[in-house]
């Protein structure tokens, strides 16, 4: 009986699944069988799939009143953001791991404590201090919520919907034609995220941004270690 292939899904989608193996391949076998660098590399898949397929399942939920739609709705806007969001950081943390089996002396990723506070701007600051990946430094640069409102966008829905709340939905009643400005993606503010009005396009293109600042990230990836 033949196998599925594990990478179905990914050859199926926008999914980077030649950079994404390509990155496997750049590491040493060091890092390969590292505890930290395997479950790293095999999750960002895996939470890509997630933040996928919520994103999907979102676009064919109508907004209703119904109780039974609303929460649909509601865990699959949660499987977008949070997969897409870890998606990032989990490739980070990888990074990092790949990293410290390259230079192990300019990168403290082995050190216990370093490893349990990672964040993406002690990698960021690693790699500067190092004077190595100069490209990636660039990459991570972008991943500022002081810089980056589509990141700060994610992280701060992120933290909404973990620590909080759901998002607030504006609901629009009418009869006959649908009123102009009625948006497909229509949230309220809260005490820590902006308004989200925009149609599906809109709401399509921050899928696209997680694909393409993954794609920069393991395309950076696959260059590490090489001689300059």
């Amino acid at each position: 009986m033949q196998q599925p292939d594990p990478f179905d899904f990914a050859r199926s989608t926008s999914f980077p699944i030649e950079l994404y193996e390509s990155y496997k391949s750049r590491t040493n076998d060091r890092a390969c069988r590292s505890i930290e660098f395997g479950p790293a590399y095999s999750a960002i898949l895996t939470r890509y799939t997630m933040s996928h397929d919520g994103w999907q399942e979102y676009r064919g939920i109508k907004t209703t009143d119904n109780l039974k739609d609303r929460n649909r709705k509601d865990k699959a806007l949660f499987d977008m953001i949070i997969g897409g969001h870890s998606c990032i950081e989990i490739t980070c943390y990888s990074l990092a791991a790949q990293a410290f089996h390259f230079w192990p002396l300019a990168i403290p990723f082995g050190e216990e404590a370093n490893r349990k506070e990672f964040n993406l701007n002690k990698l960021k600051l690693w790699l500067k201090n190092s004077n190595e990946c100069p490209d990636l430094v660039k990459v991570l640069s972008k991943l500022d919520t002081k810089l980056d409102c589509e990141w700060k966008e994610w992280h701060d829905i992120r933290n909404r919907l973990i620590h909080r709340s759901n998002l607030p939905v504006v609901h629009t009643t009418y009869t006959g034609t649908k009123p102009l400005g009625t948006k497909d993606v229509d949230y309220a503010a809260t005490g820590s995220t902006q308004p989200i009005k925009e149609n599906f396009d809109e709401f399509d293109a921050r899928f696209m941004w997680l694909t393409e600042t993954l794609r920069s990230l393991l395309e950076e990836g696959t260059k590490m270690g090489l001689k300059k």
